[in-house]
């Protein structure tokens, strides 16, 4: 057990804009999902900032934070809590999402990627897990997903309850997990302990643990993030919590990843049609998502942080 407090108060603060709410901390964890933008180093102020993997700590000093002042502690999952059930027959193949509908997700892609893949197919099912949609977002899944004439189910629901989301991945054939960025991604090892086999880009929090051993990785491209395409995805009704990509806010042009759609239908295609691959990646998935855990987290934790 690892006790991150002393006389003093907190010794690590968490905090996306490296707020440190009035505490005087050795270090902060900002899980913020770009290269940081100025406000960050600002509120950091010299302080030491830890990277929830080691994509995101290359997010600190690509945003021009020092070196010497980053490091990084991977997070963890529990194997035990997080295990393989067995599939409950439903004569459906399920794709399964768990994903909030930001500007960071993919949600347009991967429709269009599925429609040219599974147009028409009643028994082969896309399961978007969001939560608190906005009423825009959810009246673009319905319509869009009518027009490409897909099974799509889209579930807003916010929910805390580990064993929903347990029955969930259960109930699933394939997590599908494509977002433009991240810090860490704890879905996607999540659905790994579960033995589920993973679709993903093999970029930021998910380019630690995920390739093409234990997992079908979809290719992409680094693109600038920009207003336009933030403005785009707002229209649809996806929420935007990133800051401004403009020169007055970043020292370095943030950019993310942007999946290739074929390569995304190829990957829909080859775990849907494959069973030997998706059960060897779903295997090699468990084994890594073992490998995972807090205690290790914790190690690393008290190294960084001399305690």
């Amino acid at each position: 057990k690892l006790d991150l407090y002393d006389e003093n108060g907190p010794i690590l603060v968490y905090d996306c804009l490296s707020n440190q709410h009035g505490y005087n901390a050795k270090a902060i964890m900002s899980a913020y999902e770009l290269a940081i933008p100025k406000i960050i180093k600002y509120n950091a102020n010299g302080k030491k900032l830890i990277g929830i993997s080691k994509q995101k700590q290359l997010f600190y000093t690509q945003g021009g934070y020092p070196k010497e002042l980053t490091d990084y502690a991977l997070l963890g999952v529990d194997s035990k809590l997080w295990y393989p059930k067995p599939r409950k027959k439903d004569g459906k193949f399920r794709f399964f999402s768990l994903c909030d509908s930001n500007t960071r997700a993919c949600y347009e892609e991967l429709l269009s990627a599925f429609s040219i893949v599974f147009a028409g197919k009643k028994d082969v099912e896309l399961y978007l897990k969001d939560r608190w949609a906005t009423n825009l977002f959810k009246t673009y899944i319905k319509e869009y997903s009518t027009y490409l004439n897909i099974n799509v189910i889209h579930d807003d629901r916010h929910t805390t309850d580990r064993e929903i989301e347990k029955k969930m991945y259960a109930n699933s054939d394939c997590h599908v997990f494509i977002n433009r960025s991240s810090t860490f991604a704890l879905t996607v090892p999540q659905g790994m302990a579960m033995q589920k086999p993973t679709i993903t880009m093999s970029y930021s929090g998910p380019a630690d643990y995920c390739s093409t051993l234990n997992s079908c990785i979809v290719e992409h491209t680094i693109e600038p993030v920009t207003l336009e395409k933030i403005r785009s995805l707002e229209k649809i009704g996806q929420r935007n919590y990133l800051i401004s990509p403009t020169i007055q806010n970043y020292d370095f042009v943030p950019t993310w990843a942007e999946p290739k759609i074929q390569s995304l239908v190829d990957s829909l295609t080859k775990v849907y049609e494959d069973k030997n691959y998706r059960e060897n990646i779903a295997y090699q998935g468990r084994t890594t998502a073992e490998s995972l855990t807090w205690e290790k987290t914790s190690i690393n934790l008290a190294h960084i942080l001399s305690i």
